[in-house]
């Protein structure tokens, strides 16, 4: 068996001969992605109002660049953004590279009002891993509009979408300036993706159930 996580990958396995192919939904972590209980020494050191997590891709420098031309107050963790086209731009609110530290990664994922969760174009993506684990954190996903988000949060109750930089700017200003409103989407997207399923432990479960039918070992 072939277990893929993008719908588009599951015509292409067959084609390649594989007889039985199971698309899984890229998954968060029950215990990395756990929401943590904050000191204020964290939220001092991990606040900030719109982030995005991840790495620098060719598209991500014109779209990050045209959220500052329209206002969004941005903070960049990831790598090789100095590869960047609009690095001269991008400079000041880039601090620092990839957290591998789960703790550190969760920490400033919560402690921001918005969470950005980005595309690559390259890969293809309709969702990515970063839909599950924002969620799953408590944190409020703002991500691009695709029928996987849509399928796995109901816009504007559970997370935010948007279809170009404009939108995301408009959606990002709305939820920064109505707390209440931002916590209680955060609040229903970790309702959510624990209704859907897409963790670690039950995306592998599913793998074993299809694998090995009703004699699969519990998790």
């Amino acid at each position: 068996m072939a277990v893929v996580v993008r719908a588009l990958s599951v015509p292409e396995a067959k084609a390649r001969g594989a007889k039985d192919v199971l698309f899984v939904k890229m998954s968060g972590d029950e215990v990395a992605h756990r929401p943590r209980t904050l000191t204020p020494e964290d939220i001092k050191k991990w606040s900030s109002d719109v982030i995005f997590v991840g790495t620098w891709m060719p598209e991500r420098g014109p779209f990050m660049s045209e959220l500052l031309d329209l206002g969004v107050p941005l903070t960049i963790y990831g790598s090789n953004w100095q590869k960047a086209r609009e690095w001269p731009k991008l400079q000041s609110v880039w601090k620092g590279p990839g957290m591998s530290n789960p703790d550190e990664y969760s920490k400033a994922l919560q402690c921001a009002k918005v969470t950005l969760g980005l595309l690559s174009k390259g890969n293809r993506d309709m969702h990515t891993q970063r839909s599950s684990e924002i969620p799953a954190l408590g944190a409020l996903f703002c991500a691009e509009r695709t029928p996987e988000h849509e399928e796995m949060y109901q816009d504007g109750y559970e997370a935010v979408f948007w279809s170009d930089a404009k939108e995301c700017a408009a959606q990002c200003q709305k939820m920064l300036s109505n707390e209440e409103l931002r916590s209680q989407i955060a609040a229903r997207g970790r309702e959510r993706v624990l209704k859907n399923g897409t963790m670690n432990e039950l995306t592998m479960q599913a793998i074993l159930d299809r694998t090995f039918g009703s004699s699969a070992p519990a998790s």
